[in-house]
């Protein structure tokens, strides 16, 4: 991971998006950024976001929620948010509903843009979420965390289970995904467990090659020897 010396344009979040200020967020196509500051997580995404660009959120943030001292908030702008998947939403439900478990407080979802808006309605999620359409200040230089590769099953179903607990509707949705990934991670579990194995054999077969090297010096044409009585 790599800072950036992200120093915000003037104004806070939302007076950003309505103002229609500009600064060196606005060429950072979908990023997400990151900062733990006063005992308070932020996350800040920008443009697009993605599975294949979010999905080591869910596990950061749940890592950091199981060590001490706690967290006390976390706060995510959206303010200059163009999209989200549902992988991204379900791992904003996820981290949501840890937070909730570990604080009693859900995570502050920051003056979002009305597509995050839209896409929040369509999955039922908003009523979950706490939204803040306030001028809030985040930190001036934030780690960027984005990934850059292709997600795991179980961090995509992860996402979408937590997804489908919201609503029936959100259920039947993500009924034939969620029965896909479950395949593809028994899939992604036994070929980690072939690899795990591969990698013993070879040494096992190199102890074997040596000694059957040996034997062969002593006998060339590989015939077994016999006692004369």
């Amino acid at each position: 991971m790599t800072k950036a010396d992200n120093t915000p344009p003037k104004g806070s979040v939302c007076q950003r998006r309505h103002s229609g200020l500009t600064g060196p967020f606005d060429i950072m196509a979908n990023q997400l950024l990151y900062r733990e500051e006063g005992g308070n997580l932020y996350v800040r995404a920008l443009g697009k976001m993605t599975a294949n660009i979010s999905y080591s959120l869910r596990g950061k943030i749940f890592a950091r929620l199981k060590e001490s001292p706690p967290v006390a908030e976390i706060y995510m702008d959206l303010s200059q948010c163009d999209y989200m998947d549902s992988t991204f939403m379900g791992i904003i439900i996820g981290i949501n509903k840890n937070l909730k478990e570990k604080t009693g407080r859900g995570i502050t979802i920051v003056c979002p843009t009305d597509e995050c808006n839209s896409l929040f309605a369509g999955l039922n999620i908003i009523k979950l979420l706490n939204i803040d359409t306030q001028n809030m200040d985040f930190p001036a230089s934030m780690e960027t965390v984005t990934d850059n590769g292709k997600p795991k099953a179980e961090v995509l179903l992860h996402a979408h289970e937590d997804l489908m607990e919201i609503s029936e509707e959100n259920s039947l949705k993500f009924s034939l995904l969620k029965e896909y990934l479950e395949k593809k991670l028994v899939d992604e579990q036994q070929a980690a467990a072939m690899a795990a194995a591969e990698v013993q054999i070879p040494g096992l077969n190199d102890d074997d090659n040596y000694e059957n090297k040996d034997d062969n010096k002593n006998n060339p044409a590989g015939e077994e020897s016999e006692e004369q009585e």
